[in-house]
C-alpha cells in the first residue's frame, strides 16, 4: 500500500510539474505577442507623428515669415550648412551641406551613395543649421527641421540647377527640405526677426 500511494505522489507531482511548464510556456507566449503588439502600436504612432506634422515648402515659408525666412537663407548662404540625418539604428549622422534657395524650395544636391540622402529617402526627418565663424555665435543662428523629398520633376530641377552656385553633376539627386519648424537666436551683434520661432 505505501508503495503504491508513493507511485500515486510521484504521478500527480509529475503531473503538476507538466502542467507548470505548460502555463509558464503559454505566459511566455503571450507575453511575447504582446510585447510585439506594444511594438507595433508604438512603430506605427511615431510614424504617424512624423507624417501628421505640418510641413510646408521654403517658398511658403517665405510668405508666411518673411523676415524670419530672409534671416536663415543670409545665414544659411554663409557656407558651410550643416545637415543632420537619422541613420537606421537611429543615431544622428551630421555633414556640410550647400543649400540652394529659389522662389520655390529650399534644395540639396547629393551622389546617388551618398548615406544622408539614404537617411532621407528611408527615414525623412532632418535638422539644418548653419555654421558660425566663432564659440560666440557672431552673426547670429538659424536652424530648421523638417523633411527631405527626393525631386523627380526635371522643370524643378533645371531651376535649381541655375540657382546652385555651381554645376551639380548629371548623376546628383535633388532633395527638397519641407519645412516643420525654424528658430533664430542671437548674441547681440545682430538684430533679429521680430519673431524668432516657427510656428
Amino acid at each position: 500500500m505505501a508503495s503504491s500511494h508513493f507511485a500515486g505522489s510521484v504521478e500527480v507531482a509529475w503531473g503538476l510539474v507538466s502542467l507548470s511548464h505548460r502555463v509558464v510556456a503559454r505566459a511566455n507566449v503571450m507575453t511575447e505577442r504582446l510585447w510585439r503588439l506594444e511594438a507595433a502600436t508604438v512603430t506605427e504612432d511615431r510614424s504617424a507623428s512624423v507624417h501628421d506634422v505640418r510641413m510646408i515648402s521654403w517658398g511658403e515659408f517665405v510668405r508666411t515669415e518673411s523676415e524670419m525666412a530672409s534671416f536663415g537663407a543670409d545665414r544659411l548662404g554663409e557656407r558651410p550648412a550643416y545637415l543632420a540625418t537619422v541613420r537606421k539604428s537611429g543615431a544622428p549622422r551630421v555633414h556640410p551641406v550647400t543649400p540652394i534657395f529659389t522662389s520655390d524650395g529650399l534644395f540639396l544636391f547629393m551622389e546617388p551613395a551618398s548615406p544622408k540622402g539614404r537617411d532621407l529617402r528611408e527615414r525623412g526627418r532632418f535638422a539644418l543649421h548653419n555654421g558660425v565663424p566663432d564659440n560666440e555665435g557672431s552673426g547670429g543662428e538659424f536652424y530648421m527641421s523638417g523633411r527631405g523629398v527626393a525631386v523627380e520633376d526635371a522643370a524643378v530641377r533645371l531651376t535649381a540647377v541655375q540657382a546652385a552656385g555651381y554645376e551639380p553633376a548629371e548623376s546628383y539627386v535633388l532633395f527638397e527640405l519641407k519645412v516643420s519648424e525654424a528658430r533664430c537666436k542671437g548674441y547681440g551683434d545682430v538684430e533679429l526677426p521680430a519673431r524668432r520661432r516657427w510656428p
